[in-house]
């Protein structure tokens, strides 16, 4: 059997030299490039998903939708991960990192250039429609994005340096979240000021494809590995399950933000505020752990010692009751602080608890797992949550939204429990 030994060095091409047994690879400064190319693909991926959610009542009454709409939008992108998942997982196996580069640059600046052209359009439903065309773009690459780290970190990375930039570029796509989160609210005022945000992401959209390009031009890299086996490991699935149910919270919530915390009388601005809290302590403390557990290795350590169900818990209240924002902004704060914390060591986790399995099969089927329980999550909400009428709180605006705090708490404590 050969042996894998990667050592940092800082030349600008990656060596490879070998013997009987063992395959010693010295890893390239050019690294970094790669890991800020797909980094920044991440990034615009969660800002092109999330930007209209913080300021739905506006976005709803621009295109001429419903909330039930602009939902339904928001589920493309997890039900595309699903669908195309396994074919996602194995095309990047094959083809490697670059082809994970050109998809998102192609369909990221796609989407972003049909969603300013939506603007330009005199019939709303046009513009509907652009949007949702753009919309679909955009899913496709998502999961290229999302599943490729551990992939970049296994071909690139020595391994006192893999866990740091799997958690870098897979907290990039909850940066690009955090950045979709905070700023519409400042930007977007009233419907008629929805054409200066899609224009803005655009700008971003431009910027990121040619910040990647570099990457782009000489982002592939291959090791021979073992081909796939079948998945029949109990730790990695009830790992997985746990992982998945806390980030379909995640992305529940994420989407949902401002049509809960308007439904107890929050502005846009305050749920821009408490998605930037949630993702930006979040980044900030998987940075530090990712750091730690590079330095110790415990990898396992750090999944266990994780505290954001009390801080979920504690959302799940005090969402449901009006003046209570400097809680509501502590409770995101903390559960997002501790629930980034385990993102990438649990992918991280996953990769060596069933090596030889490809790092692509388990970040894959954790991943797409995720997206197919906040599918359901979402849609339950969507269901059963009871509808706002004649409420002097709400600042929904004129279109009645629907009020998910009641099903969010039941969801949440369930959620939290299987996690």
């Amino acid at each position: 059997m050969q042996e894998f030994i990667m050592h940092n060095s800082e030349s600008s091409t990656p060596l490879l030299s070998s013997s009987s047994n063992t395959i010693t690879i010295k890893s390239s400064g050019f690294r970094w490039m790669v890991l800020l190319g797909l980094s920044a693909q991440n990034t615009l991926s969660g800002i092109l998903w999330i930007a209209l959610a913080p300021v739905a009542n506006h976005a709803i009454s621009y295109y001429c939708m419903t909330a039930y709409s602009l939902n339904a939008i928001n589920l493309i992108f997890p039900f595309t991960t699903v669908l195309v998942g396994l074919f996602t997982a194995a095309s990047i196996d094959i083809f490697g990192v670059r082809y994970v580069l050109g998809t998102g640059i192609l369909c990221n600046l796609t989407c972003a250039f049909l969603r300013l052209t939506s603007t330009w359009m005199t019939k709303s439903s046009s513009r509907f429609a652009l949007l949702i065309v753009a919309q679909i773009i955009a899913s496709i690459a998502q999961p290229f994005c999302l599943f490729a780290p551990t992939k970049l970190a296994l071909v690139w990375f020595p391994d006192t340096q893999r866990t740091t930039a799997t958690t870098l570029a897979s907290l990039a796509n909850s940066f690009g979240v955090l950045i979709g989160s905070a700023y519409p609210p400042l930007l977007v005022k009233q419907p008629s000021d929805i054409p200066s945000l899609e224009a803005s992401i655009f700008g971003i959209a431009v910027f990121v494809a040619l910040l990647t390009l570099p990457a782009f031009w000489r982002g592939n890299r291959f090791l021979a590995f073992h081909t796939w086996i079948v998945l029949k490991n109990r730790g990695f699935l009830l790992l997985a399950f746990g992982f998945a149910t806390g980030l379909a919270y995640f992305t529940t919530v994420s989407a949902l933000f401002q049509q809960m915390l308007c439904s107890t009388g929050y502005s846009n601005e305050f749920a821009g505020l408490c998605g930037a809290l949630m993702i930006g302590g979040g980044i900030f403390v998987a940075f530090l752990v990712s750091i730690i557990v590079g330095k110790t290795g415990s990898i396992l350590y750090g999944i266990k010692v994780v505290f954001y169900s009390l801080g979920a818990i504690g959302f799940s209240v005090t969402i449901q009751f009006p003046g209570r924002a400097m809680l509501i902004a502590f409770f995101v704060l903390w559960f997002g602080g501790f629930g980034f914390s385990i993102y990438g060591l649990s992918l991280e986790m996953a990769a060596e608890a069933t090596y030889p399995v490809p790092e692509m099969v388990t970040t894959g089927f954790m991943l797409m797992l995720s997206q197919l329980l906040s599918i359901i999550s979402i849609m339950l909400m969507q269901v059963f949550a009871p509808v706002i009428r004649d409420s002097r709180l709400q600042t929904c605006g004129p279109d009645a939204l629907v009020k998910v705090s009641h099903i969010q708490l039941q969801l949440q404590w369930f959620s939290q429990f299987v996690a």
